[in-house]
């Protein structure tokens, strides 16, 4: 981001004209200028002009340079840094539009020193109709340190104040960024809605008026949506804890602040968008599967849950079950825990015909929730005594032998009547 150093941006009540077109003795090639007074030595790397097109121009470009002055403020001399602006990238609203220009290669201007910014049509060839529009201010308040000028033969000669009113054009001088620091809350920082979160930034040397803070994140139904509000300079700071909150509270986990600094309340740079993602407090685990005292329940259960609201972000699942009430959190049941998804395969360990309580914790880096207590019963094992025919029970596993004969054929068993 660059930073910006000198500007004059106070609203524009009038418009200066950049052109090429007929003329009986030839063609006017119209230029502008305007002056501005260094206080410190700084690098210049680009500047920021506020224009508009009066008509379009098919492939045609506009050069904006900086150069020396002479005592009045008019430019002399040869560029010191320039660019080329293809038009097609200006605005036709007569409202105009700020447009960011960067020089091909940067330059250090002196301290306490006079330039002048130079607009000029690029080419020799004449353009009938069209021209570019620079906005500018003829009334209180003004630029206090530097002139306009203009120039009707190509930059040959220069004349300060267009047709004698006194101007001064808009413009901003842009030099690298000594940045807007972005310190707390960092790049992908996480924030909680539990704690106070404030955004700090510092700013050595934007000279920036007051900043607008923006937090970007994705509605679940409403898509992209912005909180945003303005700190006045001095201030660096923000709290956003209530707006991050809210965000939360939308079922959106992530989202993204922006700062701009704001320059004689029109000029913006924008800051580098940075990512938040937040947590809070986790669900709570309700819903589960098996139902509540369901019975019978097979020997190898699946547990699921659902839960009372969105993710807390970063969310784990604990898992207790035991055949004691009492002992939910204890080491005598079984327990599972660091589970990321809502449920739970039992593979073994249970018991037949016995009722189970289980309770799911929900934990984050927030805190934890406990789900209420639920039981299932198993299914019972108990397979009927055989009796009568020719044998006699054999024991524990309530079997009993009979001596007949036993077919299988077509998916079917045969046996031997009596």
């Amino acid at each position: 981001m660059s930073r910006i150093v000198q500007f004059f941006t106070d609203s524009p009540n009038i418009w200066g004209a950049v052109y090429r077109r007929p003329w009986p003795t030839g063609f006017q090639d119209g230029r502008l200028s305007q002056s501005f007074l260094t206080v410190d030595s700084y690098t210049i790397t680009g500047v920021g002009l506020k224009f508009y097109q009066q008509a379009y121009w098919p492939a045609q470009s506009i050069i904006v340079s900086i150069r020396a002055t002479v005592a009045s403020g008019a430019p002399t001399g040869a560029n010191l840094a320039v660019a080329t602006v293809d038009v097609r990238n200006i605005t036709l609203n007569p409202a105009g539009e700020w447009v960011n220009i960067t020089f091909d290669s940067s330059y250090v201007l002196s301290a306490a020193t006079e330039y002048a910014i130079v607009v000029r049509c690029a080419g020799t060839e004449e353009v009938d109709g069209g021209s570019i529009k620079w906005a500018g201010r003829d009334a209180s308040p003004r630029y206090a340190d530097g002139n306009s000028a203009h120039s009707f033969n190509g930059g040959v000669f220069w004349s300060v104040d267009l047709f004698d009113i006194d101007i001064d054009f808009n413009f901003a001088t842009l030099a690298d960024a000594v940045d807007v620091e972005k310190l707390s809350p960092g790049h992908n920082s996480v924030v909680s809605t539990g704690a106070t979160t404030i955004i700090d930034w510092e700013d050595p040397g934007s000279g920036a008026t007051k900043y607008s803070w923006t937090l970007t994140y994705e509605h679940p139904t409403s898509g992209t949506s912005i909180i945003s509000g303005v700190v006045n300079a001095p201030t660096t700071q923000r709290d956003i804890s209530s707006p991050v909150s809210s965000i939360y509270n939308t079922g959106a986990r992530e989202c993204t602040w922006q700062l701009r600094p704001y320059i004689g309340g029109e000029y913006v740079a924008d800051g580098d968008p940075w990512t938040l993602h937040i947590v809070g407090p986790p669900p709570t685990a309700v819903n589960p599967t098996p139902a509540d005292t369901a019975s019978p329940v097979a020997m190898a259960p699946l547990l699921q849950w659902e839960l009372d609201g969105p993710p807390g972000g970063d969310d784990y699942f604990f898992i207790y079950l035991n055949t004691d009430i009492t002992k939910m959190s204890t080491a005598a049941g079984l327990q599972q825990g660091w589970i990321v998804t809502p449920e739970l395969q039992v593979l073994s360990g249970l018991i037949a015909n016995t009722t189970y309580y289980w309770q799911v914790h929900v934990a984050n880096t927030q805190g934890w929730s406990e789900s209420e207590i639920w039981s299932f019963t198993t299914r019972a094992f108990a397979p009927p005594v055989v009796s009568g025919g020719e044998a006699t029970p054999t024991g524990e596993n309530n079997m009993l032998t009979v001596r007949r004969l036993v077919v299988a054929a077509r998916n079917r068993i045969y046996y031997e009547g009596t």
